[in-house]
Order: structure tokens, then C-alpha cells, then sequence
């Protein structure tokens, strides 16, 4: 995530807003709201937020498009309820803008988003005119240059990368009405690459009372992904800390790295955070690059 002097957990944050219902079928077999759902609640904010009048129209030629996406999870949601969802700009940047995204449900704040969404043209980035810039900056956002992120310790576009490989098949509701495969599709696949390398024999045992949770999750959209189509998930440790473990991931299509992504795991012990058990650590140790 971005440093930011926005309070993203208070809903006074934010000026626009969408409604949205917890669905039965948003929660897992945790018995909670799935990651992946709370990316989907974030793209029910920001859709309609960028047709906002002002900034430019979703043409085949030109639009936004998400090239980032970083989500904290800051609490468990449950079905029934409802999800309230801000939405407002971070930052301008020359082609591209940082989108903030928060999630309410009862006024407590359960998770929060930052989107970097790039302008193209013809597939190619291109520079916001001077009428969209003014048009984002009246509606919050800042033209002060954002820090860079931390880079991986390894590539993650390169496949020698990862020691563990998950396979699976790009199926044809995976697309969006843009033709190619919706970003929250290839959340799905990062999660299916991640679950059974945490749930490996060399992790933590998976119990009622103990496992590991997302704490947070970044993917970095690298190429678009088309139906019919076979996926590469790879996926290795990157960091280790005392009550967490980053995994990498690499999403890959006919050789084409088409997304990576970095998920913090945070163990817990009856709901709360807790330090790894001193078995596994050393044992996630020799995972590190």
C-alpha cells in the first residue's frame, strides 16, 4: 500500500458511495467472506465511480484500465448484511491515477483498497489530458509523485522462480464484457495456487483453532488473458516475519507472465495474531530466497 495522510478507515473520507448485499455465496468454508469477495466489492465501487461525468468515456479506443491493486483486510464480514462502499482519488500521476476504495458493513471499516488505474489508447498507455487531470484532482486527488514500492526479493515474472505449480483452466465466465479476463478472475487464480501451498505439508496444521489469514494482497496486472486458455500458478515464500509469511505468485499463460502478486499470511491462534510456531519456522525459513 501507498502512504497516504487519508484516513481510508473513516467513511468521512469519502463523497461517493454504492450500496452492495453480502450473498450466501460471498463466504467460504471459513464461514466468512472470502478474500476474493471483498476485490469484488471494490469493483462494484470503482466502476461506476470512473464514469463519473467529467472523466472520459469507455470506448474499444480509449480507457482506464486496472493495472494494480492493493487490499488490507482489516476484519472478518458475515452473511446476512449489507456493504457500504467510498470510493475517491488518491493521486494523479501522467497516466495513470491512484484510486482509494473502502468497505463498510455496521460503519466498522473491514477492508481498504488502492487501485492504479492507467489511461490507454489503442492498448498503449497515454498521457490524461489537462480536463480529466483538473476533473481528478476536484474530485481528492493529490499530483505529489507517489513512493515506489518495495520490489521482490525474487522476479515473479520469471518461472524458474517457483518451486510449486498449480494448474488450471481459464473458463469462459472468467471474462467481462470487455472480452478479455476480468481482474477479479485472476484474484481467483492467485487464491487457487495459494491455498494448497499453505495448506502443504511443511506449514502450520490447518485447524478450527488455528491457520493462517490474508492479511493482504497486491497484484500487478501484467498482460491481458483470453478463454480458451491453461494457467501456471507459481508460488513461493518471499518474507518471513514473526506472526506472518508474504507468499509470491506468478500467473502464467502459454509462457506469458499475464499477472504476479504478493499475499501477506497472517497466522492466528483462536482469532488473534500469533507468532509462528517454533517448528515451522525453520522449516518456512528454507523457503527463503
Amino acid at each position: 500500500m501507498t502512504e497516504t495522510t487519508v484516513n481510508l478507515a473513516d467513511p468521512a473520507s469519502f463523497d461517493h458511495w454504492v450500496e452492495d448485499a453480502i450473498r450466501f455465496g460471498d463466504m467460504d468454508a471459513t464461514n466468512h467472506v472470502n478474500n476474493v469477495a471483498f476485490l469484488m466489492w471494490v469493483e462494484d465501487g470503482r466502476a461506476p465511480f470512473m464514469r463519473l461525468p467529467g472523466l472520459p468515456a469507455y470506448t474499444d479506443r480509449s480507457r482506464f484500465i486496472v493495472g494494480n491493486v492493493a487490499m488490507r483486510y482489516r476484519r472478518q464480514a458475515h452473511w446476512p448484511g449489507r456493504v457500504r462502499i467510498g470510493s475517491r482519488v488518491l493521486r494523479v500521476g501522467r497516466t495513470s491515477m491512484l484510486l482509494a476504495t473502502s468497505l463498510f458493513v455496521d460503519d466498522a471499516c473491514v477492508g481498504t483498497a488502492e487501485t492504479t488505474m492507467i489511461y490507454i489508447e489503442d492498448g498503449k498507455s497515454v498521457p490524461i489530458s489537462d480536463a480529466v487531470r483538473a476533473r481528478l484532482v476536484e474530485l481528492g486527488g493529490s499530483t505529489e509523485p507517489a513512493p515506489l514500492p518495495e520490489p521482490p526479493p525474487v522476479p515473479l515474472t520469471d518461472p524458474a522462480s517457483f518451486p510449486h505449480w498449480v494448474e488450471d483452466n481459464v473458463r469462459f465466465g472468467d471474462m467481462d464484457s470487455t472480452g478479455h479476463v476480468n481482474n477479479i478472475s485472476i484474484a481467483r487464480y492467485v487464491e487457487s495456487g495459494r491455498v494448497p501451498f499453505m495448506r502443504g505439508p511443511d506449514m502450520p496444521l490447518f485447524t478450527p483453532r488455528q491457520r493462517f489469514v490474508v492479511g493482504a494482497v497486491s497484484i500487478r496486472y501484467r498482460a491481458q488473458a483470453f478463454w480458451p486458455g491453461a494457467i501456471r500458478i507459481g508460488t513461493r515464500v518471499l518474507r518471513l516475519g514473526n506472526t506472518s509469511v508474504t507468499t509470491g505468485h506468478g500467473v502464467f499463460i502459454d509462457g506469458t507472465c499475464i499477472a504476479t502478486a504478493e499475499t501477506v499470511m497472517v497466522f492466528i491462534i483462536e482469532g488473534r495474531p500469533a507468532p509462528l510456531p517454533d517448528d515451522a519456522r525453520p522449516v518456512i525459513a528454507a523457503m527463503l530466497p
